[in-house]
């Protein structure tokens, strides 16, 4: 069994925090949450932008106006409950493979994994951002040693702090970058590999489908279980009114007679419907304001301008709409895994060609002006040939967060490099 780490000393003002926290209950923290987070969701744009574009692109879901305001109103309340539980996670206690502290966090079929440990097989575990995700690997350590792949937090005392909860139960953190060769050892040595499968990863994810629209997904998990033969279990965690309680999924075995990138690609997308299945159970509880839909890494764009989804509005004149979609490769430069939208008048006569055959493109035509103002807020990003600003200030008041005014008689390109690389001085 896994053993508790060296003590840790937590700086003072976090200190002063969980003494805070100490008495206070789980219901009481998530009270306090539910104040933060509604005064979040009405005060923050960004951040209401952000999960309401996303909830708008998980098309899958179905949901009406209304009810994306009431998802994306209480994710952004589980986000804060979850940060607010941080301050109750630091020195919880275990007993008979399960974690006991209040009763803040309980496995409810620990079997699951204890009977592949005494079959002499260690599991890949695999989780995503729904309810509290640092429950699950605390579970997991609870019952056998492991590492879990983990971006360092950017500052570094809370970084520090972090770190502690994660590795209580003797845990080790892996960053990305070594994700692949650390898990494959970790699991030949008898421990367990895990990580979060709804990671945005453009540069060597899978372009799978999550609810309906391409987001790219790492196949680390199903590398790991191909490379070592080990059950792939995802493990999810459900708030109740005390505390957490986790679920493990039945073991996911690979087939290694399968050819190895038809396997690959059958695990992670077996492991992407088993996420949005538990979503689907409870989507307030889900991270949506985490970038799931992000096509591009976009190094080089300055940094209001890296966005996936855009919008492209074509002159109202059919020569100089003409004029533009003979020059739309240019896209390609700057965004070529964009989800584009491209509206045109509909007497232009040219088709949309040269476009990345990696972009995903939607053509709408208009008549007038006003057929282009829609109520979707997926767009990001607004790219506008019309006169005036009326299409821009419309998505401004929905999901974009920027938007670029376009003149037909310069270059699409010239244009672009001007207004949204990143230009060293």
């Amino acid at each position: 069994m896994p053993g508790k780490q060296p003590s840790y000393r937590a700086p003072w003002l976090i200190r002063i925090l969980e003494c805070i926290a100490a008495p206070l209950s789980l219901a009481t923290l998530y009270k306090l949450a539910t104040v933060v987070g509604t005064l979040g969701f009405m005060l923050s744009a960004r951040q209401r932008k952000r999960i309401l574009s996303n909830l708008s692109l998980a098309g899958d879901l179905n949901l009406d106006r209304r009810t994306q305001r009431q998802i994306a109103r209480k994710s952004l309340i589980n986000l804060y409950a979850v940060t607010f539980d941080y301050l109750k996670l630091r020195n919880l206690d275990r007993d008979s493979n399960r974690i006991v502290s209040n009763n803040i966090v309980s496995i409810n079929n620990p079997e699951v994994i204890d009977q592949l440990i005494a079959d002499g097989h260690s599991p890949v575990i695999v989780t995503g951002h729904l309810a509290n995700w640092e429950a699950t690997f605390l579970g997991a350590s609870s019952q056998q040693p492991g590492i879990v792949i983990s971006q360092r937090f950017f500052v570094e005392p809370v970084a520090d702090w972090i770190h502690a909860i994660r590795t209580q139960f003797g845990g080790e953190l892996t960053p990305p970058q070594h994700a692949v060769r650390a898990g494959i050892r970790a699991l030949r040595q008898g421990r367990f590999a895990g990580l979060a499968i709804d990671q945005a990863l453009p540069e060597g994810g899978l372009p799978l489908t999550f609810f309906g629209t391409r987001a790219y997904t790492t196949p680390t998990p199903a590398l790991w279980a191909l490379r070592t033969n080990s059950p792939i279990v995802m493990v999810m965690a459900r708030r109740s009114a005390t505390g957490y309680r986790l679920r493990y999924h039945a073991p996911i075995w690979p087939d290694t007679s399968n050819p190895h990138n038809d396997e690959i690609q059958r695990l992670t997308q077996q492991l992407q419907r088993q996420l949005e299945a538990d979503i689907r159970r409870m989507p307030g509880d889900y991270l949506w304001l985490h970038n799931r839909y992000q096509q591009h890494t976009h190094q080089h764009l300055q940094q209001a301008y890296r966005h996936d989804v855009l919008m492209l509005v074509l002159p109202e004149s059919k020569q100089a709409a003409d004029r533009v979609i003979a020059e739309l490769s240019a896209l390609n430069r700057f965004y070529p895994r964009a989800l584009l939208t491209i509206y045109m008048p509909s007497a232009a006569s040219k088709k949309t060609v040269g476009l990345s055959t990696d972009m995903q493109v939607t053509v709408k035509h208009y008549d007038t002006l006003s057929d282009t103002l829609e109520d979707d807020w997926r767009y990001q990003l607004i790219f506008d040939y019309s006169q005036g600003s009326t299409v821009s200030r419309y998505y401004r008041r929905r999901g974009a967060f920027a938007s670029i005014k376009l003149s037909p008689s310069i270059p699409l390109e010239q244009q672009l490099a001007d207004q949204v690389l990143i230009h060293h001085s």
